[in-house]
């Protein structure tokens, strides 16, 4: 299993765990504690073992005890901890879904951001070009952003999903199907005629025809 995924179903299993016991204090065997949870048992013995080995758990007397969300969110490894509201409903099949979205979603967030910097960019600078009027803050701003070019769509590919997430390929591909099922995202995969077959920029190098695949236009909708 790879690092995003051991990471993420941990965060999902203390979850479950807040969700169902008091003061993050969990009480039984391994075998109890699936049961409350409703998950495996060796699902219930991987993550309690995962979380004891990387200090986010604790053994004590008849059971252990989590850290606290912060430390377990931190442990994702995903910058700001601030810009992330992770789901905390569903079963864990459930959580990890929807919560690897929120990631996502974080980065496609960014896109659309930078998206609207970079056509600011290029508004101003056509007034600028055609003699018009701009104002002071239009003018600070394009001196302080150097835009080379600009793409109108958030872009992203399996390959770019799964060095974000850590996950395998196939899991990033399965995933994009899955949100777009979910109604999170709409998803046109977008071709282009140009094929530099020396160019290592693509998001993905399916070819079909004498077409290459440039990734996923995606639309957020939740």
């Amino acid at each position: 299993m790879s690092k995003g995924l051991q990471r993420i179903n941990f965060l999902n299993f203390a979850i479950l765990v807040k969700r169902q016991y008091a003061n993050s204090v969990v009480l039984g065997s391994k075998h109890s504690i699936s049961l409350k949870l409703g998950i495996s048992d060796y699902q219930s013995r991987t993550l309690i073992n995962y979380g004891l080995k990387n200090g986010l758990m604790k053994e004590i007397n008849g059971g252990y005890i989590l850290t606290s969300y912060d430390k377990i969110i931190e442990h994702l490894n995903i910058g700001t901890i601030k810009k992330y509201s992770f789901y905390k409903f569903g079963s864990f099949e459930q959580l990890k879904d929807v919560n690897l979205y929120v990631i996502a979603r974080a980065n496609f967030k960014q896109q659309e951001f930078n998206i609207k910097q970079k056509t600011k960019y290029f508004t101003i600078k056509k007034k600028i070009e055609t003699g018009k009027y701009i104002t002071k803050a239009e003018y600070r701003f394009y001196n302080k952003n150097c835009v080379q070019s600009v793409r109108k769509f958030v872009v992203t590919g399996q390959k770019h999903i799964s060095k974000l997430l850590q996950v395998s390929q196939g899991t990033a591909y399965k995933l994009m199907l899955k949100w777009v099922k979910l109604g999170f995202i709409e998803r046109k995969v977008s071709f282009s005629k140009n094929f530099d077959r020396f160019d290592d920029n693509r998001l993905l190098r399916l070819a079909i025809g004498n077409f290459i695949c440039d990734g996923s236009i995606i639309k957020i909708l939740v």
